[in-house]
């Protein structure tokens, strides 16, 4: 497994900021015998009190569907199969009065994929927790060749908690995902991080149904 940052290769993983970090099974990288496409998207967070979700570290699990069968196999292959994309929100391509975010254009080989898992990191102060979501969100996206195949955004926000002692609200530490999509914005910052990509046209891929646009979490007991 490789874990990638940008500015160590560049060549491998285009457009993403420094701070999201990237884990690819080493047969996503040699694509030199394949046709590849190019998985676009954003990750980023809320800003606004007491709902920001800033401190959140989260991450997609990605992995092809031709793999979801594979339930057999060890944790080692498992891990050898899954690509994951990490945001904590420590640098941003896109930042408003609401929201920060970064754009990741990861290459991949021509195929069908799907998002099955989100994991989010959180701490209310006293206590840090580990949340994910079951291993069936299925939303699924085809990588088709030399396109950008733009999943949209996903945009962390805290649960918000209220104070016992204090009349106050504040993050409690949990996390969810609001997801949607801004083509004019991120179609915009595709071209102009990856100018090299000029060519390349940039496509919508809808992903299923989220109830309400939220991805939420639950706590991880293991």
């Amino acid at each position: 497994m490789r874990y990638l940052f940008i500015y160590f290769c560049s060549l491998m993983l285009l457009g993403c900021s420094s701070g999201l970090k990237v884990s690819i099974p080493d047969k996503y990288t040699d694509t030199q015998n394949q046709s590849i496409g190019f998985l676009v998207g954003t990750l980023g967070a809320t800003t606004v009190w007491p709902s920001t979700g800033k401190t959140l570290v989260t991450t997609l699990h990605i992995r092809e569907v031709s793999t979801r069968s594979s339930i057999l196999m060890s944790d080692y292959d498992i891990e050898n199969e899954v690509i994951t994309l990490t945001n904590e929100n420590q640098h941003f391509d896109f930042k408003n009065e609401k929201e920060i975010g970064q754009l990741f254009t990861l290459p991949l080989p021509v195929g069908e994929y799907e998002i099955f898992q989100v994991t989010i990191k959180g701490s209310n102060g006293n206590q840090t927790f580990t949340q994910k979501t079951d291993e069936d969100l299925s939303l699924k996206f085809e990588i088709t060749a030399a396109n950008a195949s733009y999943i949209g955004e996903f945009i962390a926000k805290s649960r918000v908690a209220e104070s016992q002692l204090w009349n106050l609200k504040f993050p409690s530490g949990y996390g969810y995902f609001l997801h949607g999509y801004n083509k004019a914005r991120d179609e915009v910052l595709f071209y102009e991080l990856n100018p090299q990509l000029t060519d390349i046209q940039f496509d919508v891929k809808t992903l299923a149904t989220i109830k309400n646009r939220l991805i939420y979490t639950k706590i991880n007991k293991s």
